[in-house]
């Protein structure tokens, strides 16, 4: 096999693997990612890969330690469906494992982040569906579970979504089915819905076979369609399918398909009686269920033992393996399928609740923040107003000490401006002044409007030296701008005066009033200049 050059190349290299029952070879594929990918979004959509095909293996522990991470870095990048998926895969992945409560966890997350998603991706939904229908088949909420698969089906029908996925939550509806009806027929429920279901049930594995070209999907198909047969009394017909798809079973190493194939060919084989061909099939499947870490299939291999050993004659055995299987349990865990959908629920609703309060905090930070800012900022040209110069300065006195510089900045005989260009333009010229200003400061919130015409530009971490060129240039910006006046008057040249003072932070308050005493000895001198207060710091 050619080797992957790209991420997206080997993530199908992978699902070809995983869909054709070869997970050995799945498996060897995934340090070829390391090298591949080039992104955080690759990274992230292959860990769900990577954790897919350790469950496949037995390994959920390792599958669910694979996603660690993984749908906080979705929701962080605002990728809900995404953080859904995730969460839904968590969720069966811990079912499997045993944690329970951690897997109700993630399916109500789930469910939650579907509801708030505005614009669901079918495919991704398609997902979550079907990791929480295997939740819920796995704990035998069986009508849970078809519910979720066929709205999977619907879902990805309907939008032409993923032919694979398709064909998974196909199999997986026609596996749920088939353990509906059984459970049906062994409880002598509802004979005519179970018949119904047996019927559906044989038409959908058929349809299955007749479309599927995956040797492990045919294999699931052929077990599933076989146990139906078997359980409609129809044992030679079972007994030829299973025989007709005999090469594509040994050509697969995928451990949960292979342990119900082997279960099967074991439930046949004791039928026709070959007790012994059926303990062995029967003893392969059980170690592949331990393999694959499923307690509940695991539980069924070790009747099947039991009853075969009982037709041996060995009643011992027999009954050791029904200890084994532990019904009590089984049943345990089936009594916990109300209590865990409606925890579900309950916690779904509560997790919604949460994030919704959260979002509404948030917002109201955002409008407070909003608010507070508009009432230090000042609405003509932008920058802070009285009340944000008094925050600034007092933050840089109560912060660490540091070098600061001080501009007190006046536009010279304004009133005169406004009378040459109109108010209007005179307006245009504070606006552009405070951009000047805003420029040389390097940061809005250092550049204040004190009222008319007047500003205050703060300097940190710069002396008197360096307050003097950043001055200077202003002036030199504002001199070189020309203003159209009104009609039949000379174009305008607008200057400025400056006060300067320099010191420390911790007497920053003080350099505001000297610098507005340099202003002021600037108008005196003549205007269009930039004085220097003599402060000692």
């Amino acid at each position: 096999m050619t080797a992957p050059t790209s991420i997206a190349e080997l993530t199908r290299l992978v699902r070809s693997s995983i869909a054709d029952g070869r997970i050995l070879d799945a498996v060897a594929l995934m340090p070829l990612a390391d090298g591949l990918v080039t992104t955080e979004d690759e990274r992230l959509a292959f860990a769900r890969l990577r954790s897919v095909t350790m469950s496949r293996s037995g390994d959920h522990r390792g599958a669910v330690t694979a996603l660690s991470g993984i749908a906080a870095a979705w929701l962080s990048r605002g990728r809900l469906m995404e953080a859904a998926d995730i969460n839904a895969l968590e969720a069966f992945l811990n079912n499997m494992a045993g944690s329970f409560d951690v897997a109700i966890d993630h399916a109500a997350t789930a469910l939650v982040l579907i509801d708030e998603s505005t614009e669901p991706d079918p495919s991704l939904t398609a997902n979550v569906l079907n990791s929480l229908g295997l939740v819920f088949r796995d704990l035998e909420a069986h009508d849970l579970a078809i519910r979720q698969f066929q709205q999977a089906e619907e879902l990805l029908a309907s939008n032409a979504g993923d032919g694979m996925l398709l064909g998974v939550v196909r199999a997986n509806l026609t596996a749920v089915q088939v353990r509906k009806a059984i459970g049906l027929l062994r409880s002598n429920r509802a004979p005519a819905e179970a018949g119904r279901l047996l019927a559906r049930s044989e038409e959908r594995a058929r349809l299955l076979l007749a479309s599927e070209t995956s040797p492990r999907r045919r294999v699931e198909a052929a077990t599933m369609l076989a146990s139906v047969l078997m359980h409609a009394g129809r044992v030679a017909e079972a007994y030829d399918e299973l025989i007709q798809h005999a090469d594509e079973g040994d050509g697969i190493d995928d451990v949960r398909a292979l342990g119900d194939w082997n279960l099967m060919w074991g439930w046949v084989l004791r039928e026709q009686g070959g007790l012994t061909a059926a303990m062995g099939r029967v003893n392969r499947a059980i170690e592949l269920f331990d393999q694959a870490s499923d307690p509940i299939s695991r539980s069924l291999a070790l009747r099947e033992r039991s009853r075969i050993h009982e037709l041996s004659g060995d009643t011992s055995a027999a009954l050791g393996d029904l200890r084994s299987a532990d019904v009590e349990a089984r049943a345990l865990r089936a009594h916990r399928v109300e209590v865990l959908v409606e925890q579900i629920a309950r916690r779904a609703q509560l997790e919604a609740s949460r994030r919704r309060l959260q979002r509404e905090t948030e917002q109201l930070g955002v409008e407070r923040r909003r608010l507070t800012e508009a009432v230090r900022t000042d609405p003509l040209t932008g920058v802070g107003n009285r009340r944000r110069l008094m925050v600034t300065l007092g933050e840089l006195r109560d912060g660490p000490l540091r070098p600061v510089s001080i501009l007190m900045v006046d536009v010279d005989s304004f009133k005169a401006v406004n009378d040459s260009i109109g108010h209007e333009h005179g307006d245009a010229v504070l606006v552009w002044l405070a951009d000047v200003l805003v420029d040389a400061a390097r940061a809005a919130e250092m550049v204040c409007r004190m009222g008319g015409d007047e500003f205050v530009v703060i300097l940190p971490d710069l002396d008197e030296e360096e307050a003097m060129e950043v001055a200077e240039s202003i002036r030199h910006r504002a001199a070189e701008r020309v203003w159209a006046t009104q009609p039949g008057r000379e174009l305008a040249v607008v200057t400025v005066s400056m006060g300067v003072a320099s010191g420390t932070t911790s007497g920053v308050i003080g350099l505001t009033a000297d610098a507005d005493e340099a202003l002021l000895q600037a108008k005196r001198l003549g205007r269009n200049r930039v004085e220097v207060a003599r402060v000692s710091g």
